[in-house]
């Protein structure tokens, strides 16, 4: 939950928010009055739009959450943004506020990424489509053996044991008395990577021909176009993101039995 508040740009709506969505009811709102050393009646002033937080009774309800630095920045800054007295103390704000979610909508700078995978490596990880899918599926059981994946895959043997071997070469694969396997090393690219545009179109290509070829029900294809306010869309990116996290934690943990790809897009039109 602390994640999501990246996609509020007021920090009343936040403030709200956390308290609509607890489990422990009215106390909860006792509990932040405490931890900002205030009247709760004055917290429901600050809810109503009557009064406004200060930076001190801000800073200990971050604290209360938790925050971390990059939260409590965050916060703090929605705070002095509705605390500011002149437009262009509110523009300064605004900057430091987008500079923030610019930085957490980096996904590399959520994801552990092993730089011991060289340059030319991640060049040739990245080059075809059945690098990556390859590299996922050995850690499947069934997936261990070339001629297992060159079937599933409809590759030939020659490929996926070129494909093996390179991934060998990066550290990403080993090979076992029961088969190939992948190790704890993880590659990512950088949302900055020239490589991105090749890759992401590669797996959208095949989520096209996945399209066609599945039967109704089994893939989940979803495509629409928005109209909606610019805090929704902030609002709406954010819980993607978060929505990412958590996708990625689930995977992390989850027995190897099939092989998925996830492919997510939302932009401005």
């Amino acid at each position: 939950m602390q994640t999501e508040v990246f996609g509020f740009s007021n920090y009343r709506d936040y403030l709200s928010h956390r308290i609509q969505t607890t489990e422990e009811g009215r106390g909860y709102q006792k509990q932040l009055a405490i931890a900002a050393k205030c009247q709760s009646s004055y917290l429901s002033q600050v809810l109503s739009g009557n009064a406004n937080l200060t930076l001190e009774q801000a800073f200990g309800i971050c604290h209360f959450w938790d925050f971390d630095k990059d939260q409590t920045d965050f916060y703090m800054a929605l705070v002095s943004k509705e605390r500011a007295g002149t437009p262009k103390l509110r523009d300064y704000i605004d900057a430091k506020i987008e500079a923030i979610r610019v930085k957490k909508a980096n996904l590399s700078n959520r994801f552990d990424e092993n730089q011991s995978v060289n340059p030319e490596q991640k060049v040739e990880y990245y080059s075809n489509w059945y690098m990556p899918v390859i590299h996922t599926m050995v850690a499947i059981p069934r997936f261990r053996q070339a001629p297992a994946i060159a079937r599933q895959l409809n590759l030939p043997v020659e490929t996926v044991d070129y494909a093996l071997n390179q991934l060998e070469k990066s550290g990403l694969v080993a090979k076992t008395a029961d088969g190939w396997t992948n190790t704890a090393r993880d590659i990512h690219l950088r949302s900055d990577s020239p490589l991105n545009y090749h890759y992401h179109n590669m797996v959208r290509m095949l989520a096209n021909r996945r399209m066609q070829e599945s039967t109704p029900g089994e893939s989940l294809h979803y495509s629409a176009v928005y109209s909606l306010s610019e805090s929704d869309f902030a609002k709406i990116k954010q819980e993607l993101l978060t929505m990412l996290e958590n996708t990625r934690l689930t995977v992390l943990s989850s027995p190897e039995e099939t092989a998925a790809a996830f492919t997510l897009d939302f932009f401005r039109m």
